[in-house]
């Protein structure tokens, strides 16, 4: 070889005919590996649609409030288990306990059951025990009268206005839950009760001065016309 084409090569190199591999993709890094955080994810979806704080769900599941963040703004699944968990408590709710009609109904049915054996265990201890705080009492037999203390030693008689008012909202909303009242009747449905009776006597003596006045029980028309009020 002559000194020129040494020179010659030495100045253009050769160049590698191989064809060049193209350069690995870079792997975009996803918050969702397919590990067991999925599971864990899940798991934080499902709480987080029962309505717990981020918190909570954090410290119950060793997860960072970041790392919630970032599964709710960038995987739709996550997104959607939480979705699926708030239905599932919506469904249980409006398909269970008082948010059931016929459980409702239940309830005030009980609540006035009990009321009215309040009612009647007064009326039988004024009738059968003789020293009953309202024995002889006019109307202490109904079970509806009680004994208040007052000053000097007096004692006042009065129809117990309190369980007579539950009762009858226990009756009224029982009625508008069967579909009985509307709602709009009797000023939004309320049930106005006016009792007056007063029985005053002197605990020293027994001696009666009584000041009575009729009793006036103001319900709405639609009961006084069905025949339910009392």
């Amino acid at each position: 070889m002559s000194p020129q084409e040494s020179s010659h090569q030495s100045d253009n190199p050769q160049v590698s005919t191989r064809p060049t591999e193209a350069p690995e993709p870079k792997r975009k890094l996803t918050m969702w590996p397919e590990t067991v955080q999925s599971g864990v994810a899940k798991r934080v979806a499902f709480a987080l649609g029962e309505g717990r704080t981020i918190q909570s769900v954090c410290d119950q599941y060793g997860v960072h409030r970041t790392q919630v963040a970032r599964w709710r703004k960038g995987q739709w699944k996550f997104r959607k288990w939480i979705e699926d968990a708030r239905k599932a408590v919506q469904e249980q709710v409006f398909n269970e306990g008082l948010a059931l009609k016929a459980n409702r109904v239940a309830h005030l049915q009980s609540t006035h059951d009990r009321l009215e054996q309040v009612r009647e265990e007064r009326a039988k201890d004024a009738i059968e025990n003789p020293n009953s705080a309202v024995k002889g009492v006019p109307g202490a037999e109904t079970g509806y009268i009680i004994a208040r203390p007052k000053a000097q030693g007096r004692i006042e008689y009065a129809v117990d206005r309190a369980l007579v008012e539950l009762q009858a909202a226990c009756k009224e909303s029982i009625a508008m839950e069967v579909g009985d009242r509307n709602k709009e009747t009797n000023e939004g449905g309320k049930v106005t009760v006016e009792i007056n009776y007063v029985d005053v006597r002197s605990a020293s003596d027994g001696n009666s001065k009584a000041c009575r006045n009729d009793a006036v029980v103001d319900v709405s028309a639609t009961e006084i016309e069905s025949g339910t009020g009392e």
